[in-house]
């Protein structure tokens, strides 16, 4: 039931008359300066806040990034991340950010598996609730190393750290213990990789890149380890020889400041 009151008064020399009505329904109320509506249905204090593109990806590691207002709060900041939107992991930032304004916030994410595609969010907590931010994704390691073609030969890598090749294989180039050419994809042998049969077998030591020159080609293990096959008159292969392989060698470490390899 309504109750309307009916009002007259004088306001700076003109008569104003106003009318008041007590409800007792929910009505919209109009905000400071008659614009907009004041929403008394969401808690206007829970943070506010974006996830950002991460940065500085590499195989195995990436920062994510966010932009953070904890609107006055005390406010808790996180991240989840993983294979999938159900994430499964989630990694804290240290302290509580204050304040009513946009803050930057980032945190290094290690351990991932390279060539894989990531999940990721930020999630930010204060008196009032939690608000989760936007799904975003990034790629360990990016495309770009998954595919190496000069020449006359092809090697390809798959996204569990396997390697392929095909083409021309007249000094080994393929490392697949033979100079014999392949026409469709073949997987590469082990050679002196620490494996089990093949490059890149090992899940604890994948293979997180592959390139090639003219004649010969290389991979990089995710421990660092740089491995050469086919064509070495030159040296190419950088195992201090000129004896080409037909099988994954190490290349030892020259000046590098390594012990061996």
């Amino acid at each position: 039931m309504d109750t309307c009151f009916h009002l007259e008064g004088m306001q700076m020399g003109n008569w104003a008359i106003m009318h008041f009505t007590q409800r007792n329904t929910p009505v919209f109320v109009h905000g400071v300066g008659d614009t907009g509506y004041l929403n008394v249905l969401k808690n206007a204090k829970t943070p506010t806040i974006r996830t950002v593109p991460a940065t500085r990806v590499t195989f195995t590691s990436a920062t994510l990034n966010s932009v953070v207002n904890p609107n006055v709060l005390p406010t808790s900041i996180s991240f989840e991340y993983g294979l999938t939107t159900a994430y499964g992991n989630i990694i804290s930032i240290p302290g509580l950010l204050t304040g009513d304004a946009d803050s930057f916030r980032k945190v290094n994410i290690t351990g991932l598996i390279p060539h894989r595609t990531y999940h990721y969010r930020v999630r930010a907590t204060n008196a009032m609730g939690t608000t989760n931010g936007a799904n975003m994704t990034f790629i360990t390691g990016g495309a770009s190393s998954a595919l190496s073609n000069i020449g006359t030969h092809t090697i390809i890598l798959d996204s569990s750290g396997i390697v392929y090749a095909f083409g021309t294989n007249a000094f080994g180039q393929l490392g697949d213990g033979t100079n014999t050419q392949r026409i469709v994809p073949i997987k590469v042998l082990k050679g002196a990789y620490n494996g089990t049969t093949y490059l890149g077998d090992n899940p604890s030591n994948p293979i997180v890149m592959v390139r090639q020159g003219q004649l010969h080609s290389l991979a990089l293990a995710a421990d660092g380890t740089v491995y050469s096959f086919g064509y070495n008159f030159d040296g190419q292969l950088g195992n201090g020889t000129n004896a080409n392989s037909n099988l994954p060698i190490k290349v030892i470490k020259g000046a590098y400041a390594g012990s061996t390899f």
